[in-house]
């Protein structure tokens, strides 16, 4: 079984590097990454990459962009408005990365559907315990 997840805060640190480096969506940038935590634990879903299988684990958060001065979304009122969305890590040499992929609008049940030719559901957010 994988290791544990990283701390929410590291988590938060981790995703919003990753996700800055992709340059994606253009006229935006990353303001906040912000893991969902209930119950005191992360809100995730653990599944298995078919093809190499990898651990993959589906992880609710929560993402707010600010638009770039001068940029053609600086003037879109929705910008700063805050986003939910399901973040993909992997479980590589032995820690858990970001595939720099968040799935917006998809609690992380609703990302095992969508990833469904990619990925097998392995186990409830328990199962790292």
């Amino acid at each position: 079984m994988p290791s544990e997840l990283p701390s929410p805060a590291d988590l938060e640190s981790l995703l919003l590097a990753t996700m800055r480096a992709t340059g994606k969506p253009r006229g935006l940038t990353w303001e906040c990454v912000e893991v969902v935590v209930r119950d005191g634990r992360p809100d995730v879903l653990f599944a298995t990459e078919q093809a190499t299988g990898a651990a993959i684990a589906l992880l609710l958060v929560t993402v707010r962009f600010a638009a770039i001065p001068g940029g053609e979304m600086e003037d879109v009122a929705a910008v700063p408005d805050i986003r939910t969305g399901t973040a993909v890590l992997r479980h590589t040499e032995g820690q858990w990365q970001p595939t720099g992929r968040i799935l917006f609008n998809l609690l992380p049940g609703d990302a095992i559907s969508h990833l469904n030719d990619l990925v097998v559901q392995i186990c409830e957010k328990s199962c790292l315990e």
